[in-house]
């Protein structure tokens, strides 16, 4: 029997343990990889009504355990993820024990703010560690998960790693050093994203479209743009290409520039020392003059094409508030 125990399995536990039971049944069991694969799921949590609700959501496939089960669970799984609130991990791994149900084994860790090294002075030296960082979108699985492998861990442990998280996404592995640039930039990125969205749906709101019909128009232009993206064209092409002269994307993305109101979101940083996320700059109103830009968007076209204000291109719902 080949283990998977997930400790503290609360909302990111179960998405991750529907990732892969739904990539398993997609896909089927990997056989051509240098690690046994999982065929034994345990799922700690801490409540006996959590362990209702983790039953109706995953069946079966999973043995849900109530916290007083994590040392019998992680003797008996070969992986362990630790899922818990960040705050508990050192009484979670500290429970008698546990340091000797970890030796010799892989962890994976989600736990946001503990690095690799605080880690592993919880656990035994023979425990590799592998830190991993998801996003919310995991909940739909298209997370985009940045993996960053302890000194111990070895390339069959990043394998295994990418295995686990690519069933709820997209993965990538950076140096350790970066995992706090990485989190504002994509655990944080969600947020400036739908804050993004919510201005366009405004915008759209304001030239007459319906709300549902404008979202919807909204997040999926957004979607749109990110998969080209993905597939490899350039921001700036994309820009290019629906940016003819004196149109209102030109216009609209050369006030965006010019009012630095793209600054902030590549402004945020994380102090390493204190874990709090804090503004490069400070400046007044710099986040984000969009309804000042929308509004001169908006009089540009109607004097530029003499249409009525109901009738303008979406493109203008770039800007909003």
């Amino acid at each position: 029997m080949t283990g998977f125990c997930v400790l503290g399995c609360g909302t990111m536990g179960k998405a991750l343990l529907t990732g892969i039971f739904d990539s398993v049944a997609e896909n089927g069991v990997p056989t051509d990889v240098p690690f046994a694969v999982p065929d034994k799921y345990f799922a700690c949590v801490k409540f006996a009504k959590e362990v209702e609700d983790g039953q109706r959501l995953l069946g079966g496939r999973a043995e849900f355990v109530q916290h007083s089960g994590n040392v019998r669970a992680a003797e008996q799984s070969q992986y362990v993820l630790l899922a818990c609130k960040p705050q508990v991990a050192s009484e979670v791994l500290g429970v008698a024990g546990m340091r000797e149900a970890l030796k010799g084994k892989l962890v994976l860790s989600i736990l946001a703010g503990k690095t690799i090294d605080q880690l592993q002075s919880m656990v035994d030296e023979s425990t590799r560690v592998v830190r991993i960082m998801p996003n919310t979108a995991s909940r739909i699985r298209e997370s985009m998960s940045v993996i960053c492998a302890g000194p111990r861990a070895t390339p069959t442990d990043v394998e295994f790693a990418e295995w686990v998280f690519s069933g709820i996404g997209r993965t990538m592995q950076l140096d350790e050093r970066l995992i706090d640039a990485a989190t504002a930039l994509c655990g944080s990125g969600p947020a400036f994203v739908a804050t993004m969205i919510e201005a366009m749906t405004d915008g759209g709101i304001m030239m007459g479209i319906p709300f549902r019909q404008a979202q919807e128009l909204a997040a999926q232009t957004m979607v749109g743009t990110a998969k080209m993206v993905i597939s490899g064209q350039h921001p700036a092409m994309i820009r290019n290409d629906v940016s003819i002269p004196l149109a209102v994307p030109s216009v609209v993305c050369w006030r965006l520039k010019t009012a630095n109101s793209v600054v902030p979101l590549l402004a945020v940083s994380r102090r390493p020392r204190s874990g709090h996320l804090v503004w490069a700059s400070k400046r007044p109103g710099l986040f984000c003059p969009f309804g000042k830009i929308a509004q001169e968007a908006c009089m540009f076209h109607r004097r530029w094409h003499q249409l009525p204000l109901g009738h303008h291109p979406f493109s203008l719902s770039l800007a909003c508030r």
